[in-house]
């Protein structure tokens, strides 16, 4: 078994029975990513660095975010594409119908 289902289904165990880890995993999966954009710009804004040097490293992060995500993971995706694991699998405390509701 590839070890990314081992790791989903080690998590999925959890699903449903502590509030907290569910309110955690929805925060990671759900929220983290902006909270990362803003400590970065708020970090950017805040450094002591040039102004040309925080603008080089704005456009360098730009660029390398765009590129692995529309160059790197498309190609990757061409040579092994496979389902994620929650589309193809059982998940516990899940119910499928909501997300029916959405498509």
């Amino acid at each position: 078994m590839a070890l990314d289902l081992k790791i989903f289904y080690f998590l999925n165990n959890f699903a449903g029975q502590f509030k907290i880890f569910d309110a955690f995993a929805i925060f990671f999966a759900e929220y983290f990513g902006y909270f990362l954009i803003a400590f970065f710009l708020f970090f950017l804004y805040f450094s002591k660095r040039a102004k040309l040097e925080k603008l080089r490293l704005f456009w360098t992060t730009a660029v390398s975010i765009i590129v692995s995500r529309y160059a790197i993971t498309e190609i990757i995706r061409f040579f092994y594409h496979r389902l994620r694991p929650f589309a193809g699998y059982f998940l516990q405390g899940y119910d499928r119908g909501a997300e029916e509701f959405f498509l």
